[in-house]
Parts: structure tokens; C-alpha cells; sequence
């Protein structure tokens, strides 16, 4: 399975919550990247939307160190995986960028309400 992780807001361990930051602490970091989305900014947290002609957004690359860390990062996003329609972000494998340059598969969080 797919262990990274593409980070652009609050589960960076930076940047977590209370609630979360004994969770995304376990995350193992993997170097910085980009990939093109817009970016919106809610009261208490950004949402990503993908988007091939928008500017790069930069974020953080970590590495997940299993499936458990994955289920308890999808709760707090409120994915769903059986049940898209009600989530609020899904998570979706994309194409990033490393800062050398090169293309890395990872995981992102997409908003998946309307903006």
C-alpha cells in the first residue's frame, strides 16, 4: 500500500490540533513537495480542491507507518471510504513533486464539499 502522505494544513504535526497531535506525531517525515490545487481557507482549516491549472501548492511529504494511523487520520478528515457522498474531504492518490523535481505518488485529502 501507498505510505505517504501529502500535508498542506492542520495534520501537519506543526500544525495540529490537541486532538490530533499525539496521532500525527507518528508520522514520519519524507521531504517537502508540490502539486497543483486551490487552496480555500475555512475558520478552522484549509481545504484543497486539485486542480491541474492552478498555481503549486507547497506542502509536506510524510511517510504513514500503517494502516491503523491511516483509519484514525481518515476519521478526523471525515472521510468515509464506503460512502464518498457524505464525506467531507476524501483521501486520493496523486502525482506530487519532490523539490528536486522528481514525481512521487502520495495520498492527498481533497475537499469534497461544495466551496
Amino acid at each position: 500500500m501507498l505510505d505517504l502522505i501529502f500535508v498542506y494544513g492542520t495534520l501537519h504535526p506543526d500544525r495540529a490540533p490537541a486532538e490530533m497531535r499525539d496521532i500525527v506525531e507518528q508520522l514520519v517525515p519524507a521531504g517537502r513537495a508540490t502539486l497543483r490545487a486551490r487552496i480555500y481557507r475555512f475558520q478552522h482549516y484549509p481545504a484543497l480542491i486539485l486542480d491541474a491549472k492552478a498555481e503549486a501548492v507547497e506542502g509536506a511529504l510524510f511517510r504513514v507507518p500503517n494502516d491503523a494511523l491511516f483509519a484514525a487520520l481518515d476519521e478526523y478528515e471525515g472521510f468515509m471510504p464506503d460512502a464518498h457522498d457524505n464525506s467531507l474531504f476524501i483521501r486520493k492518490q496523486v502525482t506530487v513533486l519532490l523539490t528536486s523535481g522528481q514525481p512521487e505518488q502520495a495520498w492527498v485529502y481533497e475537499y469534497a464539499q461544495a466551496v
